[in-house]
Order: C-alpha cells, then structure tokens, then sequence
C-alpha cells in the first residue's frame, strides 16, 4: 500500500497557488542567467527516455542462490551478475542472505527482484564486521563505513578530466565555449569541462559572498553536457552554464565516456539485521546501496529498512535516478535517536541526478545531502516525518528540492560537516513549494547558504541576508513542482 501511495503523491498537493517573480506561470520570467537555475536535464538520459524495461536474461538460482534458507546467496547472485551481458538478472520471491557486498562492474546489466516485501535481501552483518576499517577523514578516529561502502554497489571508472584548454572567457547562462582546438568533438557528443578549485573560483562558487574553505581547494569541478554544434573552435552545448568559465582558471574540455551506465537495482526490498545504530561517524555500515562514477543508472521500486546509509550517489555520478524508494525503520528505535545516518546522499561531483517520489518514514542525521560539488540534481515529490536538507560543505551549488512535504521543520534545514570545508553551501540552493506541518519552518544558518532560493515555504522569513529570494506564497506556489515544469519547457513530458 505505501508504495502505491508514492505514486499518487504529486496529486494530492494543491493546484491553486500564486507564481514566483523568478519564474512567472509558465517560465516567461526566466532567463538563463537568472538566479533561479535551470534543472530540465536531472534525471536517467537527462529525462528524455523512460527508465527501459530490459529483457531478463538470468536467473540466480540457476547459480546455486536458494530462497527462504539459511546460507549465504551472495557468491551465486554474484557469479549471476558477472555471467551476464546485457540483460536483467532475475532474483525470484523470497529471502536471500546477503553475507558478503555485491558488486555490478559493467553495464547494461540490471539485478531485477519480484517487488519489495516480495524479493528480500536480508542482510546479517555489517560492512565492518566483514571487513574492519578505520578512517582519519577530517582528523579523529572514525569508521570507513561511516562515508560510504554498500551491499549493493555499481562501480564506474572515472573518466579523463584534462584534455584542450578553453581559451576565451564564458559567463553563467552561456552555451558557447571557445577552445584551444575542437578536434573529435562532434555535433551530438558528450564533452566534460573541468577547472581545479582555486580561491577565485572558490568564491565565484559563493556568488562572490564567501569564501569556499581551506577543505575544498585543489577540488576538480567538473560538469557534463551534450555538444549541440562545432564551428571553427567554438563548441555550443544544449544546457546554460551553470558557472563563468574564465581561462586565468586553466578550464579544459575533454571526450566524455562513461565508464559505466545502463545499470539498474529495481524491485526488491533490502532490510539489515536492525542491530541499534553506532553512534555519529562510528555506524559500522549496515549500507544499502551506492553508485560511483555511474551515469544513466538507476534504483527503483526500492524498500529499505534499518540502514546506516540508504542510497549514494558518488564519485562523479551522472544523470542517475532512483524512484519509488520507501526508507523505514522497523527493529531500530528513534527513542535511541535517528535510526540512520544518511538516508539518501549527493556528494563527490554528482550531477543532474534525479530522486523522485520518496518515503523517509523514519529520521536520519541527514535526511537528504548534497556535499562535494554536486550539483544540478533534484529531490522531487518527497514525504517525511521530520525531514531535513542537510547541505554538508564542499560547495553543493544549485540543487533543488521541490514538491515535498516535511512533515516537522523544526530541523529542516539542520546540516553538518567539518567547518574547514566552508560553508554548508555554495550558491543557489532552490527549494520550491515545501510543506510542513508547522507554523515557521526553521530558518537556514547566517553566512552559509548564498543566494538561496524558498519560494512556496509558508512562514519562511527573509531576514535580509546573504542575498536570499524568499516568497513564502501562504506554502502554495504555481507551478508546484519545479522541474517537472522546466523539462516540460523543453518539450518533454514528465511521467
């Protein structure tokens, strides 16, 4: 019944509502440079196509996995995935152990269950007793698993980030870029464009208001988009630039292949042993699923119960998306404190990926993060019970959160990370028609988040500070999810 109720979600909010000054009913206030970014490219094939239906291929229990016993299934469901080229591998009805992690190296590969509740895999360790590490992130002891790992992983290889050196200067909003040479760029081609962190372009990231951290310089920004035509040595692209592109700052432009994609985790439910969760930064990664360097992958139709970290994407991910997730608690207990550490997470230079139609019915630390660059992903059509948009340093810039209900804002903007990363964000953080069941949601932090946009929040306060745009709109906003509009702009519709 819950995951029938993720698909009427966007329905039940109200139609009638007032439009924004950033954006007017139907985008005629827009423009590209506008300070409300443009977010129509988030999701698996930048929202063109339909998450595919892809042909089984291969059955688990025809290498050995057994439901409903008591051994591991993970080496089977493994050699499964590892036999197959193309195609689905299907996990029937029942409950499966997982007693080691599972890894998907290559693509056009999807691990397709029965439904959640109907195919489990049902988790008895953790990460850490499996395999203990430590970790000195940002000094102290802490564990590894704390920041990442999962029993359900899809692992990409980064692509080159150095290749021809943009030789003229492009502001925000542009398409143009002029290179050194446009040789092997084609019309149609996908390019990645990257430039080092310095504190220039550290605080450019800050809309010019603060500084970026000592923790984030020496970063690669780098950011993906498809080649719409080449003349001489100019290349246009088919999305506005989401920052100035400026030669002092050594921007190159490279081929960009992914190192994996078409990968798919749909279908099932993964529930760990409900062990107490371990306390902040020592949870010992009872982790469900992550994505590293992965683009036009995809999680959906996913229940998860009793993890220390629910979803990730990392590492340079693209264009991924997850939808229909429902994240529960069931033998942990929210009197111990949150049930989780991260329930769902955009860190590492993630990109344009798309989360939509989502159930937190339990409290995490950080709800729903963006961290480490990331930037134009969306959070869509949303529900929780205390929910918060932790923004956890590194420069997070221009990410939307849009059509959620909250359920308590008390803590709704709460965010963490090491201070010498700076501030929570960088500029442009959009949250768009959010409801909660309060009367003034909690307000965002002084000097963190530059030129943050809150339209639709009933009761958000403009304290006239850090270049905020605040239109509280009585909580009703038209449109009233932000990018299901945008991309209907571009001619596609949103389903």
């Amino acid at each position: 019944m819950r995951f029938a109720l993720l698909v009427m979600m966007s329905v039940l909010t109200c139609s009638a509502g007032s439009p924004s000054k950033l954006w007017g009913r139907r985008g005629e206030l827009w423009r590209p440079d506008s300070r409300l970014p443009y977010f129509g490219f988030a999701g698996y094939q930048c929202g063109n196509d339909p998450i595919p239906d892809v042909p089984a291929k291969t059955d688990v229990r025809n290498f050995g996995a057994v439901p409903d016993d008591d051994l591991g299934d993970s080496d089977a469901i493994q050699a499964a995935i590892d036999a197959t080229e193309g195609g689905a591998v299907i996990v029937p009805a029942g409950r499966f152990i997982l007693d080691k992690p599972i890894t998907i190296k290559k693509s056009n590969v999807v691990l397709r269950g029965a439904g959640p509740r109907k195919t489990i895999f049902y988790v008895p360790r953790s990460l850490q007793e499996l395999t203990p590490l430590e970790s000195n992130a940002d000094g102290g002891t802490k564990l590894a698993y704390s920041f990442g790992g999962a029993f359900l992983s899809v692992e990409g290889r980064r692509p080159r980030e150095h290749g021809v050196a943009v030789v003229e200067t492009s502001k925000r909003g542009e398409t143009l870029l002029q290179l050194e040479s446009n040789k092997g760029i084609e019309p149609s081609s996908w390019i990645q464009l990257s430039m080092k962190m310095n504190e220039e372009l550290g605080r450019h990231l800050h809309a010019d208001l603060f500084d970026m951290g000592e923790g984030t310089a020496g970063f690669m920004l780098s950011t993906v988009a498809q080649v719409k035509s080449v003349d001489k040595k100019s290349v246009k692209v088919d999305r506005p630039l989401r920052f100035d592109v400026r030669s002092e700052w050594n921007p190159t432009v490279a081929p960009f292949e992914p190192g994996i994609e078409e990968v798919g985790l749909e279908n099932f439910t993964i529930q760990m042993a409900g062990k107490p969760k371990k306390a902040h930064l020592l949870e010992e990664g009872f982790n469900a699923i992550q994505m590293n360097a992965a683009v036009n992958c995809w999680v959906r139709r996913v229940e998860i119960i009793d993890a220390d970290l629910g979803i990730k994407f990392d590492n340079r991910s693209r264009f991924c998306q997850a939808e229909r997730i429902l994240i529960r608690h069931e033998k942990r207990s929210l009197a111990d404190g949150p049930s989780g550490h991260h329930a769902v997470w955009l860190s590492g230079v993630a990109q344009g990926c798309l989360v939509s139609d989502i159930h937190i019915e339990t409290e995490y630390v950080h709800d729903i993060s963006f961290e480490g660059l990331a930037h134009g992903n969306v959070v869509r059509r949303g529900k929780g019970v205390r929910l918060n948009f932790d923004h956890h340093r590194n420069a997070p810039f221009e990410n939307l959160l849009t059509d959620i209900d909250v359920g308590n804002p008390d803590r709704i903007w709460s965010s963490s990370g090491s201070g010498h990363r700076g501030p929570h964000s960088a500029a442009r953080s959009t949250a768009w028609n959010i409801r909660h069941s309060g009367e003034v949601p909690a307000s965002p932090q002084k000097s963190h988040f530059p030129q943050l946009n809150m339209v639709g929040i009933k009761g958000a306060v403009n304290s006239n500070q850090d270049d905020w745009h605040v239109e509280p709109l009585g909580g009703a906003v038209v449109p009233s999810d932000l990018y299901e509009t945008q991309l209907k702009r571009r001619g596609i519709r949103v389903l």
